[in-house]
């Protein structure tokens, strides 16, 4: 399996995604007040929104560069954070499936650019070699919706498996 390296040469402190990681520690910690959260949700979902439109025009219609995904990650942390608090303030629910969920995503983070890779070269039969088919699938909609949540899915079952061998525990806590 060739397997290409473009998705680990950046160092985490040089990456585009370090937002991510302090707006992340800043919702988990409480840093915004309720107020300043809801303007970040209606935001989000505007964003959101407009991603949909851009995408199911094919791009025809370009409203975000991309702080769309950004924004609107924001959002949906923010109501799952809400949604989790509320179930275990008022339901007293058992958050067993979270607790699996939450184990599953350093592995899912680490494994997903092989997963991917391997999905675009024998679902799709497109690499980035050849840049304007690869171009053109990522720019799908079935691709940008459906690959994540199948990959996170199936991911998710391949790891909770993994973790039942003691030396990958060690590896993948």
């Amino acid at each position: 399996l060739k397997i290409n390296n473009y998705f680990f040469t950046q160092p985490l402190l040089t990456s585009d995604f370090l937002g991510f990681f302090i707006i992340g520690y800043l919702i988990k910690e409480n840093f915004f007040n309720r107020k300043g959260e809801n303007w970040l949700i209606i935001i989000g979902m505007v964003t959101l929104m407009l991603s949909i439109i851009n995408d199911l025009t094919l791009k025809k219609v370009h409203m975000l560069n991309n702080i769309g995904n950004f924004l609107y990650s924001i959002a949906l942390y923010l109501l799952v954070k809400r949604i989790v608090e509320f179930l275990y303030k008022y339901k007293s629910y058992q958050f067993k499936l979270f607790g699996i969920l939450s184990g599953v995503s350093l592995g899912i983070y680490i494994i997903h650019p092989i997963f991917y890779e391997a999905i675009y070269k024998y679902v799709f039969h497109v690499t980035p070699d050849n840049w304007p088919e690869f171009v053109q699938l990522m720019n799908n909609p079935y691709e940008i919706f459906l690959v994540p949540i199948v990959s996170y899915i199936i991911l998710s079952i391949v790891i909770v498996l993994l973790k039942k061998n003691k030396f990958v525990r060690m590896i993948i806590p």
